[in-house]
């Protein structure tokens, strides 16, 4: 995560013109998303190597190695 501006535009035909407000926030720059900034709070940060515990066993290599692709038959 990281300390990111967030600004509302005020928009005429999809082009921002004029900034109408601003506010401070963290950014999760792999998932996108936003939290307002608390006094006297941080986000925690993950250090190398850390895995979310509902993303474990998701990501990595397969378990059956290799390439299978679906239209070719495998001998018989």
């Amino acid at each position: 995560m990281f300390a990111a501006k967030s600004r509302t535009w005020f928009e005429l035909c999809f082009v921002p013109l004029i900034p109408m407000n601003s506010k401070h926030i963290w950014m999760c720059g792999i998932c996108q998303v936003q939290v307002n900034v608390q006094p006297g709070w941080e986000p925690q940060i993950a250090q190398p190597g850390y895995q979310h515990p509902q993303l474990q066993g998701q990501y990595g290599p397969p378990q059956n190695a290799g390439y299978h692709p679906g239209y070719v038959q495998p001998p018989k």
